[in-house]
């Protein structure tokens, strides 16, 4: 019954309510404009810490976006492309931050925000295979995040740096 009254509210108070929604687990999300603070979350946190911060915590918001736009599809149908552009604009402008980190783990970070921006894109198409395509993304981002993160920590170990400047000739001494 308190779903049927949510939308028997006029338009524009539905759509601030929809957006205030999304907004909440967007801050969840790793999502450009939302997580200055996840970057350096990911450099001062320990390997255990990383790891569930990229594979469970993280997916705590995406999970919730995706169960919340389950409801307000309709709603958000006709602003949809304005977010699918603001998304892949971000994951652009999050990859040009990609090519100029030299930490690792800085690295790992931003790629995570760029992988979840490609999964709003495909979230917001609103399609039966883009709900599948991001239950499949966000999988094996936890797993593959998890996994970048225990070899930056194997490297970190060996040779007390993270950095792709210090490290990026080693291949060569050793395998």
């Amino acid at each position: 019954s308190d779903l049927v009254l949510f939308f028997w509210v006029n338009q524009s108070k539905s759509l601030f309510i929809s957006l205030s929604f999304m907004l909440m687990f967007l801050i969840k999300m790793p999502i450009f404009l939302f997580h200055y603070w996840l970057p350096k979350a990911h450099v001062e946190a320990s390997l255990e810490g990383s790891i569930i911060l990229a594979s469970i915590f993280l997916k705590l918001g995406s999970y919730g976006v995706y169960r919340v736009l389950a409801v307000l599809e309709s709603l958000l149908n006709f602003y949809k492309i304005y977010f699918m552009i603001f998304f892949l604009v971000s994951s652009v402008l999050v990859s040009g931050f990609c090519c100029l980190q030299v930490d690792l783990k800085m690295l790992i970070a931003y790629s995570s925000i760029v992988h979840m921006s490609f999964m709003m894109v495909a979230l917001m198409s609103f399609l039966k295979f883009g709900y599948f395509s991001i239950l499949i993304i966000m999988i094996s981002h936890g797993l593959c995040s998890s996994g970048l993160f225990f070899l930056v920590n194997l490297i970190y170990q060996r040779l007390l740096s993270r950095s792709i400047i210090i490290i990026k000739g080693l291949i060569f001494i050793m395998p």
